[in-house]
């Protein structure tokens, strides 16, 4: 009798086990019409064309969606192992959504499909094609979590390190492929670029690097994807490819097989193991032709750079001696002016600094508005500023001053890029230029040719600029506005070797003019005066032009305010009589010392995507054993908060796992991105960036 009792206990538990696996396997997903709709058609190619994959549940990762895996193995089983292994990511639904049933994207990896199955002969790392679902987000940027499905794909590697990830996210057919490399503070190892930058080459494939300039990743001033960003935190090297702006349309559009021939050529190039792995090194864009140079080559370069020019000044110092050690005599006896100089230019700084605030206030800029135009201003405000103090220069007694100021510039350069070599060697191109420019400047006696040499230190950051302004990126305008002594100290230190440079090539125009006609000793006096005039006439008149051109500025600004978005709240009580715009139904279930609990969630309208928070009554820290999708903790340790995606299925149903003495509530909330007069009683937003949030709490005991 045991025995037939005990049987039909291990019948039901083998059914409900069934039962429970059906259950999962149904779970309903319910992202975008267009996600799905794509996924299916994907299924169906790849099906025509006899390929296995796999479907991933996104479930588990807070997602409603999936995600499909094609893998490719090579035959050696010594590459099997290896470590290196390349990831072609592509989203269902990109950024930039199209209607169609698939995108670029999809096609070119259904293309490089074929290609790397054709050539599985020559594959020598392992490949896997991810398309990702739940990869996109509706929500702000402060509430949104997206590319869960990459997320996702991360659990599954073994050595992120030497992971090399292609994310392509083209919705439609482009005319030029735009590559990103870095993001703030990184970029993606050289040995990851390197190949798909020359076969981009040779495959003639139009295409172009968003950022040309290493030192702008280094520094922080762009962003980059987020992509990249979350990669760079996996120690994965990552390669972001998007639809670029092409000026001139040579060909018209790509063809998505001409980009999975460039990358299936790529993923063959690449080697089993990726060793010495290169951060730092130089891209140099000659026309558009992107050069790389390698971080040893660089620093071979820079050494030979500097060797040379230590050794013509050892040269010179030996024939010259005398005439050095008097020079610099006469400058360390005055090494204090440079120090005079730098006190000025700081408080230049503030002075324009806190003429913008004040402008500012005057026009009631939103102050969220941050924008080139008014850091161009405080740097320009400050250098005419700092002109109107350069007729106080006449007066102090400094022999030989154009080899005064040309020392000084010397100096602070030189300075300068020794700094910058410890920090990082990918600072050498913006500040061996200059180190060059300001040298030549400092030597030459032609004032035209210094001149040209003092302008020319600017017109090196230009490409930069314009570099930054194609990105949209306001970082560099808002550092420079910052009200911060140190950083008002950075830009005197960069500012600096500019003034010093034009100073000496005013002295030396005025020494010509002096060899030419000779003032007699009457005459000095009141020359001497009449220039401190014209000077100070000059810069006044040129300030006082700028202020005019910057009221009418900021006036147009003004009349352009940001606006504000659009944060509405509802708060619903449990057992309210008015209609629920959320119903919460909870069903326990009891069994040893754990309490399952069985959530039952149904909204009104489409909400974007569902928050649920475990808080305690006592203000400890709840426990979870276990729930369908991660969780964390707060900071203050006293709620939890369970990660779900956008697009869920409503109704949605879910179980979690407490203790059986917890004690607290279940909050959940619901979030609309789109207004419904239905659930919000409130007038339409006057902004599209309008977020509904509809909580509800109700008790776990």
């Amino acid at each position: 009798m045991i025995s037939i009792k005990r049987s039909l206990l291990l019948c039901f538990c083998f059914l409900s086990l069934i039962s429970l696996h059906a259950q999962t396997s149904r779970l309903p997903l319910s992202n975008t019409v267009l996600e799905r709709e794509r996924r299916e058609a994907l299924i169906d190619a790849l099906n025509a064309r006899e390929l296995p994959f796999e479907e991933r549940s996104l479930f588990s990762a807070g997602g409603f969606g999936s995600s499909i895996y094609v893998s490719f193995d090579p035959e050696t089983s010594e590459a099997r192992v290896a470590g290196t292994r390349l990831i072609l990511a592509i989203p269902f639904v990109g950024t930039k959504a199209s209607e169609g049933a698939f995108s670029f994207g999809i096609e070119a990896g259904l293309a490089f499909i074929e290609a790397i199955h054709a050539q599985g002969e020559l594959l020598s790392i392992p490949v896997l094609i991810a398309f990702l679902g739940d990869e996109t987000a509706k929500l702000p940027k402060e509430q949104s979590r997206p590319h869960l499905g990459l997320e996702d794909l991360y659990t599954t590697l073994e050595s992120p390190e030497t992971t090399v990830l292609l994310y392509v996210d083209i919705e439609t057919a482009p005319e030029q492929v735009l590559i990103h490399h870095g993001a703030a503070y990184t970029i993606t190892a050289r040995n990851a670029l390197e190949g798909l930058n020359t076969l981009c080459k040779s495959q003639r494939l139009p295409y172009t690097l968003a950022v040309r300039f290493n030192e702008l990743y280094k520094l922080g001033l762009v962003d980059g994807p987020d992509v990249i960003t979350d990669a760079a935190a996996q120690e994965i090297n990552a390669l972001y490819l998007e639809t670029g702006k092409r000026l001139r349309v040579a060909n018209g559009a790509i063809a998505p097989q001409c980009l999975a021939d460039t990358l299936a050529a790529y993923a063959t190039s690449l080697t089993p193991t990726m060793e010495n792995l290169d951060y730092h090194f130089l891209i140099l864009d000659l026309f558009g032709n992107l050069i790389i140079i390698p971080e040893a080559l660089a620093v071979t370069f820079f050494t030979l750079i500097m060797a040379m020019f230590f050794f013509a000044l050892l040269v010179y110092t030996i024939v010259h001696r005398k005439r050095w050690l008097m020079q610099w005599g006469s400058f360390m006896r005055r090494i204090w002016v440079p120090v005079l100089f730098v006190f000025i230019m700081i408080l230049c700084l503030k002075v324009s600094g806190s003429f913008i605030t004040l402008a500012s206030n005057l026009f009631a800029i939103d102050p969220r508005v941050v924008e080139h135009g008014r850091a161009g201003f405080k740097i320009l405000m400050a250098l005419f500023l700092f002109s109107l103090f350069s007729p106080l220069q006449q007066v102090l007694r400094i022999p030989r001053r154009a080899i005064f100021y040309g020392s000084i510039a010397i100096l602070f350069v030189t300075l300068g890029v020794f700094i910058a070599i410890f920090f990082d060697i990918t600072l050498i191109p913006l500040l061996l230029p200059v180190f060059l420019l300001t040298t030549l400047g400092a030597l030459i006696r032609i004032p035209f040719l210094t001149y040209l040499c003092a302008f020319s230190l600017p017109m090196l950051c230009l490409s930069r600029f314009l570099n930054m302004t194609d990105l949209g990126g306001e970082k560099l305008a808002s550092i420079i506005l910052l009200e911060n002594i140190w950083i008002s100290l950075y830009l005197t230190i960069i500012i600096l070797p500019f003034m010093f440079i034009l100073e000496r090539a005013k002295a030396l125009s005025e020494h010509q003019h002096r060899l030419k006609k000779p003032p007699s000793i009457s005459s000095i006096d009141r020359q001497r005066r009449a220039m401190i005039i014209r000077r100070l006439k000059c810069s006044a008149g040129i300030l006082l032009v700028g202020l005019v051109v910057f009221m009418i500025y900021m006036n147009r600004l003004a009349k352009v305010p940001m606006a504000e978005a659009e944060r509405r709240n509802v708060i619903e009580e449990a057992g309210s009589t008015a209609p629920e715009l959320l119903t919460i139904d909870t069903l326990t279930e009891v069994f040893l010392e754990r309490r399952t609990v069985q959530i039952n969630l149904l909204a009104r309208g489409e909400p974007v995507r569902f928050d649920l928070y475990l808080d305690s009554n006592d203000g400890s820290q709840p426990v979870l054993y276990s729930a369908p999708m991660p969780f964390e903790t707060n900071e203050q340790k006293n709620s939890l908060a369970l990660i779900m995606g956008e697009c869920p299925p409503n109704p949605l149903t879910l179980e979690i796992v407490v203790p059986l003495d917890f004690s607290g509530v279940l909050r959940v909330e619901a979030l609309y991105t789109t207004w419904d007069p239905a659930i919000d009683s409130l007038p339409p937003p006057a902004t599209d960036d309008y977020l509904l949030k509809v909580s509800k709490t109700v008790p776990i005991s």
